[in-house]
């Protein structure tokens, strides 16, 4: 009757093979319990088996490019388990595979915005029609780091004070432009 083969329990491990430079430990088992016999099927697997070897970190890498062009970005890099990598059961690498640092390239531009509008200021002109302005300024934020600068105008003008002036001598009514806008100079004529 055919027997098939089945190992026996494996061995203690024996001494490293090499005193320095890296070696083995191994240990073995055989193919009787029972041997083979009268054309059974043989064990299968091997027959030695080294000893476990814990896995350990390869050299950190220079860190990678900075995630963003302008402003803070994040910079990383990647070590690997394989120098040596763990083997038959060996335990595998304590610690942190991926590490990062903060870097910053250049600051980002960063366009103006308009600030509140300030109040209107006094009319230039009493009666027969004035204008009175206001002012707002680029400063919420500012344009910086080449930034582009606020859209539209700082100065609003609005008509005031369009009521007639009362008239009691010959009035001669001129125009003039003045810094602000446009307003009315009045000049007396005497008879």
């Amino acid at each position: 009757m055919p027997v098939n083969g089945s190992w026996s329990a494996w061995g203690e491990y024996s001494s490293c093979d090499k005193s320095c430079g890296g070696g083995w430990k191994l240990r073995f088992r055989k193919c009787n319990s029972p041997a083979q016999a009268h054309g059974g099927i043989p064990c299968i697997g091997d027959s030695v088996e080294p000893r476990g070897f814990d896995g350990n970190w390869s050299a950190w890498p220079a860190f990678g490019q900075c995630s963003t062009s302008c402003g803070k970005g994040v910079q990383n890099r990647t070590r690997t388990c394989s120098d040596p990598a763990p083997q038959y059961g060996g335990h595998g690498c304590h610690g942190i595979s991926t590490d990062s640092r903060p870097c910053s390239l250049t600051e980002c531009p960063v366009d103006g915005m308009w600030g509140q509008w300030g109040h209107f200021r006094p009319c230039d002109m009493s009666c027969g029609g004035g204008i009175h302005i206001k002012l707002r300024q680029c400063n919420n934020p500012p344009p910086s780091h080449g930034g582009l600068p606020c859209p539209g105008h700082p100065v609003q003008t609005e008509a005031c004070n369009s009521q007639p002036c009362p008239v009691t001598d010959l009035f001669l009514a001129s125009t003039a432009t003045r810094d602000f806008g446009l307003q009315r100079l009045i000049k007396r004529i005497s008879r």
